[in-house]
């Protein structure tokens, strides 16, 4: 599952932390942006929201062709 939205900081990203720490078997979760800030940490305040999960852990990353053809689901 590939969640995405425009720096990969913020919304995705968070997304992102929340749904690995739910630990969902056979499911692979990953993020990217469409102008990403591509090395950037999680948004700190979004970060500091984050109640599961390792938002240190994060950094942004560009969306490519060969993420959106590896994914099952793109949100």
């Amino acid at each position: 599952m590939l969640f995405v939205c425009t720096a990969n900081i913020c919304r995705s990203a968070y997304a992102d932390v929340v749904a690995r720490s739910a630990g969902v078997p056979g499911v692979e979760f990953s993020s990217a942006g469409t102008r990403a800030l591509v090395d950037q940490a999680i948004d700190p305040p979004r970060a500091a929201n984050v109640r599961a999960g390792d938002p240190t852990a994060h950094r942004a990353r560009q969306l490519t062709r060969d993420l959106v053809s590896e994914a099952d689901l793109i949100l």
